[in-house]
């Protein structure tokens, strides 16, 4: 991500609760040569205040498209209690909502340490899954893997960290995007 003076940003939602809004503008940008991560904007806000702030901890927020913010609805590791997957490799399954979209995701662990991604958008007025919009997973602001939901609406990902993510999809015919954070583990 290479942003400059001007640009619009999104907070992540793990960290806006330290800022006064979750929506700025980059007013300055002070470069780290050996971990982009680690480059520092200067942000304004709103109301006019600035803070500085890290790469990781954003996205670029186009003015051409909203981002929504998806809750978790549902992860059966929380809704089945401490007994689940007790010394067993089990499927978990996700629901992030916001008003109009569900995002639902089946995490699928083959080791310890690696597992993978099927999921679906859901346009919950229309009830049908929505196709061909990319899909973005991403640690804190690092992108790991994009891929595109296929002509039946799914989007798959393999060989996935464990840990916490957050996946960012575009959907361009709504000038949308929706923006959720999990844990693969």
């Amino acid at each position: 991500m290479s942003l400059r003076e001007g640009d619009a940003i999104l907070i992540l939602p793990e960290f806006a609760r330290l800022y006064p809004a979750s929506l700025a503008v980059v007013r300055s940008v002070r470069s780290d040569p050996f971990r982009s991560a680690f480059n520092e904007y200067t942000v304004e806000f709103a109301n006019s205040s600035t803070e500085k702030i890290f790469e990781f901890q954003i996205i670029e927020n186009p003015l051409d498209q909203t981002t929504l913010i998806a809750d978790i609805l549902f992860d059966t590791r929380k809704q089945l209690g401490s007994s689940f997957g007790r010394g067993e490799i089990s499927i978990v399954n996700v629901v992030l909502q916001t008003n109009s979209f569900d995002v639902q995701i089946k995490i699928i662990p083959h080791s310890a340490a690696a597992r993978s991604l099927l999921g679906h958008v859901i346009e919950r007025e229309a009830s049908s899954r929505l196709q061909n919009v990319e899909v973005r997973l991403m640690r804190k602001s690092m992108t790991l893997a994009t891929t595109v939901a296929d002509h039946r609406g799914v989007f798959r990902f393999n060989k996935v960290p464990s840990g916490d993510v957050n996946i960012l999809v575009s959907v361009p015919d709504r000038l949308q995007r929706i923006l959720g954070a999990f844990s693969t583990l």
